[in-house]
């Protein structure tokens, strides 16, 4: 950048008139140019850092482009200047930032090369003013992208606190599961799949046998560890494509999809076996325990989303009242 500032010298040393308000004038906009360029860089390599394993074809291109572009503006096609712009502002909504930044390099770079042989879409009649154009259109260019892809980086990141937020809003801290803020929408999104489509889910309801009892015997410590240890039971168990959920206390659910109730029980059966042939160490103890299972499948007449999980909940209670460690399926007919 001020390279270009010593353009007019080298062309014409003599000070006439008036050049000194001129020079003030480029070399304030030079300064502000390269101050904000240069911050940017150290910015983005101090947050960013390096990493060569995300260069791409793609950002080479970019870069390639500009600076080609750059060099067509001053001595082909002088119009490409306004297409190097588009491209500019492209690659800063597209949230490229380091391929933005050393993009701006090049055509900088570029332009201190080419200007004093040809000056290309800046070939006004008046030199001063020629120079004047072009620090105003690398100024505005520079500014204007460098603007657009803060927005852009700063919407990203809201979007991923967001989303950051939301997942961590929606998992149990406990045992790692999704938790019953993140369960309802699900259901909801399986229902509403299913209305409209060919689709059948079933829904399990799981919960630990005699839970309360055993919390006032060990401690709600060894509660939690068998609460995690009997989360980590069901999730190996089922589809990476399923859902696991901790609904609350001691009770889990499981969304089988696309998993009608014959398909689901042998799953749900497994899964009990399992748990009742685990044990959990606590403090140099071994504990065993149990879970009930209540299976529901989806059916065509349902008129909420909660239907096929409150039946599932009924028959979790009539495999307590049939004396707790076994799998009840509701009917697929209405009953």
């Amino acid at each position: 950048m001020m390279a270009i500032v010593a353009i007019p010298l080298y062309i014409d040393d003599q000070l006439v008139h008036g050049r000194l308000q001129f020079l003030t004038i480029e070399f304030m906009m030079t300064y502000t140019t390269s101050t904000l360029l240069w911050v940017s860089l150290y910015t983005a390599w101090q947050r960013l850092g390096i990493d060569w394993s995300k260069l791409s074809w793609q950002n080479v291109g970019y870069v390639t482009a500009i600076m080609a572009l750059t060099l067509i503006s001053f001595s082909i096609f002088p119009g490409a200047i306004y297409i190097e712009l588009a491209l500019l502002i492209y690659i800063a909504f597209s949230g490229h930032w380091r391929t933005l930044l050393i993009g701006l390099c090049g055509l900088i770079i570029v332009s201190i090369l080419m200007v004093p042989f040809d000056m290309g879409a800046f070939a006004i009649p008046n030199l001063y003013d020629g120079v004047l154009a072009l620090l105003i259109f690398i100024f505005t260019t520079v500014l204007a992208s460098i603007s657009i892809s803060i927005q852009v980086m700063e919407y990203k990141n809201a979007v991923a606190a967001r989303d950051s937020w939301q997942r961590k809003a929606s998992l149990d801290p406990l045992t790692g599961t999704v938790n019953r803020y993140g369960l309802l929408p699900e259901l909801a999104i399986e229902y509403e799949r299913a209305r409209r489509t060919q689709y059948t889910y079933t829904v399990a309801v799981i919960d630990v046998d005699n839970f309360k009892q055993f919390n006032d015997t060990y401690g709600h410590s060894a509660g939690d560890r068998v609460l995690q240890d009997v989360a980590a039971e069901i999730t190996r168990a089922v589809r990476q494509t399923d859902l696991v959920a901790r609904y609350g206390g001691e009770e889990f659910v499981i969304i089988f999809r696309n998993t009608d109730s014959h398909d689901a029980y042998y799953v749900a059966e497994r899964i009990r076996q399992r748990i009742a042939a685990n044990t959990s160490r606590f403090d140099n103890q071994l504990l065993t325990y149990t879970v009930s299972c209540g299976l529901s499948e989806s059916r065509p007449h349902d008129s909420h989303p909660e239907q096929v999980f409150d039946r599932a909940d009924d028959h979790l209670y009539t495999a307590k009242s049939l004396g707790r460690n076994r799998v009840v399926v509701a009917p697929n007919t209405a009953e």
